[in-house]
């Protein structure tokens, strides 16, 4: 549920359940507008889950789930994925928070990457790997992601973690993505055996 679908907290009344929160849009001049940094994705956060609770007394913070949004690694101009990782560090440390449950749509972060290894990993597997190696540490305790794939901790300087952490440094989305060719063309193509 978001900001601009408030209403939708009404059927706890009737049903009471968790409520999973969008954190990655806000209402802004009576319109939703998305959540481009971190700022503001945790400020919308707080005020979702400050005024859900208010509303509705019963509510505990184990029973509200944020997502903060991530895309596509392959088209991130826009850093949302190192906002992500941010906002998932603010969440995770604010005490006004404490005990909230993250979660994000993993499998979107490899959606568009080429078919390639890294490592003996599919790229996109390497990456939504490496996100979790870095954002379970920080909170982050759910996800939606592909069923059957090999999910792990990756040792410190794995090439994708590696490349992750370059990724969600870079200080200019395209600069980033270019960083994530150079990764393109020192992969191995995916044989069918793999």
């Amino acid at each position: 549920m978001a900001e601009t679908r408030w209403d939708l907290l009404g059927l706890r009344r009737i049903h009471g359940a968790q409520v999973l929160f969008m954190a990655s849009e806000r209402m802004e001049n009576g319109a939703a507008t998305p959540n481009k940094n971190a700022d503001e994705v945790t400020d919308t956060a707080r005020r979702l889950v400050c005024r859900a609770r208010s509303e509705h007394t019963d509510l505990q913070l184990s029973d509200c789930i944020l997502d903060v949004s991530v895309g596509p690694m392959a088209t991130d101009t826009e850093q949302l994925l190192r906002s992500a990782v941010e906002s998932i560090r603010r969440i995770g440390s604010d005490p006004t928070l404490k005990g909230v449950r993250m979660s994000v749509g993993l499998s979107n972060i490899g959606i568009m990457l080429p078919k390639v290894q890294i490592d003996g990993m599919p790229i996109g597997l390497a990456f939504e790997t490496a996100f979790l190696t870095r954002c379970v540490p920080l909170g982050l305790d759910m996800s939606l992601a592909t069923a059957g794939r090999d999910y792990r901790v990756l040792p410190e300087g794995h090439p994708a973690l590696v490349a992750f952490d370059d990724f969600i440094a870079c200080d200019d989305g395209f600069d980033a993505l270019a960083g994530l060719k150079k990764v393109y063309k020192l992969a191995s193509p995916i044989t069918k055996a793999a």
